[in-house]
């Protein structure tokens, strides 16, 4: 604890009536909601992320660092990452062609920037392009051939 109260002063002591401070109950100086305090402050850590995520400026990101004020994160910010490899390309390409085929969902759905901006935050890979529409239409092709394939086989072997 600091002299200026717990969690680099976010929360303080509850004052008594008297004057006195009560160690056993704290003040969240940022809300003013009363915890009990038991020399742990996993809870009152916890109450801050949840209720308060930008109150500690050393993680409220490049705008506060500029003497700037709060600014909302950006998707690429929270999911930095490296290109995605081909083979996790090659299993999203299978996997929307799968997606659009099962769902009736039309082909130009490859086209949509909401999607192409959902998939790059997923992968964490601002670059990711969706793939061509014929490369969704071959996709579909083959993965028709593939079950038409597997269910005449099975259908064989039942007679």
């Amino acid at each position: 604890m600091d002299a200026l109260g717990l969690l680099q002063g976010k929360f303080i002591f509850k004052k008594l009536p008297n004057g006195n401070l009560d160690k056993t109950k704290v003040v969240c100086t940022l809300c003013n909601s009363e915890f009990v305090y038991c020399r742990s402050s996993s809870g009152l850590k916890y109450h801050l992320h949840a209720k308060h995520p930008l109150a500690n400026l050393e993680d409220a990101g490049p705008c506060v660092a500029q003497g700037k004020s709060f600014c909302q994160t950006t998707m690429f910010e929270c999911n930095r990452g490296k290109p995605i490899s081909a083979a996790l390309s090659s299993k999203l390409t299978n996997l929307l062609a799968q997606w659009i085929a099962t769902s009736c969902r039309p082909i130009s759905v490859v086209k949509d920037d909401g999607l192409e901006l959902i998939l790059q935050a997923a992968t964490g890979d601002s670059s990711y392009k969706l793939p061509a529409r014929r490369t969704i239409v071959r996709k579909i092709h083959d993965q028709h051939a593939t079950e038409k394939t597997a269910k005449d086989e099975k259908l064989m072997e039942g007679t």
